[in-house]
């Protein structure tokens, strides 16, 4: 089987990092696998990892607006390469694929969507909806995601949730002890933005600190964050640490005594997932993705993100009760490592991929090293 993953840009990212994990597992189990993208990324170690794992990565090297030269360039590729599947992220991977596809084409095109439809731009809801029938199938990162596209309802079969995978460093931890901090320390995590809760948990942490003597590291960059700093100081929270991006999220959680993820709105959500797989308690917003994710214990990590004072009283709550939690942690460890393995959503995608082609995939039970 030959697979070509199509997407925006090759950066240090989610979405990049999950392309990365498909295609090296793809790639380790046998078959040909390309990646093109939009464009280069400075400092990308997805490029060199996929480089690395041998895996030819190919540009279009086109700008935003340049969608129509975009799909002439990956129709020169489609015809190089001959893939029996095409698999699209993002916006503009899924236009430009969508766009190169025609009839005389044998290759079937796969779309992930890896957020809600209220995040894409106007035109590009325009261009995938218009298109959406050039789609053989379509997955999305959770239920919730999927149910926001109404394309997806006239998809039937051809419409799936297909979680993401844990990557490397959570699910290589199984054994690491937690070296916690001696001073309690609370972890948030996630991208800076207004959506992101980031400013409801600085104003919680002020609450909480006042009982708890504790410290709030904030890992993650974004367009807020001089706001977030201004907020802390003025609120006088000397012990707010913003660390920027960090490529040890696994390590800190482990040392933190409590993750919070604020975020309001997501398409899948990881850092509920990796605090819990990584030993550690963790809060983060009641909404559908964060309850469908979490499962049947979802409710004792789940609460109202965006009132400071419930949130504060949330995470008094588990600091409180601590080795109560910590037992919790543990039962739902091994549930949450056996649903997000990649082996597992490598295993899904491969029999999506089998159906599609007529090929039958073959057992994926090898976890192999990324």
């Amino acid at each position: 089987m030959k697979i070509l993953y199509v997407t925006t840009c090759l950066d240090n990212g989610s979405v990049s990092r999950i392309i990365a994990t498909l295609a090296i597992r793809m790639k380790s189990h046998g078959y040909e696998v390309v990646v093109v993208s939009y464009e280069m990324s400075s400092d990308s170690k997805v490029q060199y990892q996929l480089e690395y794992n041998r895996i030819k990565v190919k540009y279009l090297n086109c700008k935003k607006n340049e969608i129509l030269k975009a799909k002439r360039r990956l129709q020169d590729y489609i015809r190089g390469f001959s893939p029996d599947i095409v698999h699209s992220h993002l916006a503009r991977g899924h236009i430009t694929a969508l766009l190169a596809k025609s009839d005389k084409q044998r290759f079937k095109l796969v779309g992930t969507f890896h957020s809600t439809m209220d995040y894409l731009h106007p035109i590009s809801k325009f261009f995938i909806g218009t298109y959406a029938k050039r789609f053989d199938a379509i997955t999305a990162v959770s239920a919730s995601t999927l149910s926001t596209f109404p394309f997806a309802q006239s998809m039937g079969q051809d419409a799936h949730v297909i979680y993401n995978p844990l990557f490397s460093e959570f699910t290589g931890s199984e054994g690491i002890s937690n070296n916690r901090e001696r001073l309690i320390t609370i972890l948030g995590v996630g991208r800076l933005l207004p959506d992101k809760g980031f400013m409801e948990l600085i104003r919680a942490f002020r609450i909480v600190q006042k009982t708890f003597k504790s410290e709030l590291w904030i890992v993650g960059t974004g367009p807020q964050e001089e706001k977030l700093k201004i907020l802390a100081g003025k609120l006088l929270l000397g012990n707010v640490k913003f660390m920027g991006f960090r490529s040890d999220v696994s390590s800190l959680m482990r040392r933190a005594h409590l993750v919070v993820a604020p975020s309001t709105s997501e398409g899948f959500g990881y850092a509920p997932i990796e605090a819990l797989v990584s030993g550690t308690p963790v809060l983060a917003h009641a909404m559908p993705v964060t309850k469908e994710i979490l499962g049947f214990d979802s409710p004792r990590w789940l609460t109202n993100c965006k009132v400071t004072k419930t949130l504060a009283i949330a995470m008094m709550t588990i600091l409180k009760n601590y080795g109560t939690y910590l037992t919790a942690v543990e039962k739902i460890k091994a549930d949450l490592l056996t649903w997000y393995h990649p082996t597992q959503i490598v295993k899904e995608y491969l029999a999506l991929y089998g159906r599609l082609t007529d090929l039958e995939p073959d057992s994926v039970e090898t976890v192999f090293e990324e």
